[in-house]
């Protein structure tokens, strides 16, 4: 199991990876945080404030 989260971590860190059929995929990561009720009065509104 740990070398898998080493393949993970070492292609995500690289945020390129190639797909078995020759595309490439990129991925990047965003965090984001907000505060009921100041942000949003549902999830969708507090989601929307935290991206």
């Amino acid at each position: 199991m740990s070398s898998l989260i080493t393949i993970l971590e070492d292609t995500l860190s690289a945020n390129l990876l190639r797909l078995e059929d020759g595309n490439k995929l990129s991925i990047t990561v965003s965090i984001g945080a907000s505060h009921y009720p100041e942000d949003g009065a549902n999830a969708d509104e507090l989601y929307k404030r935290a991206d």
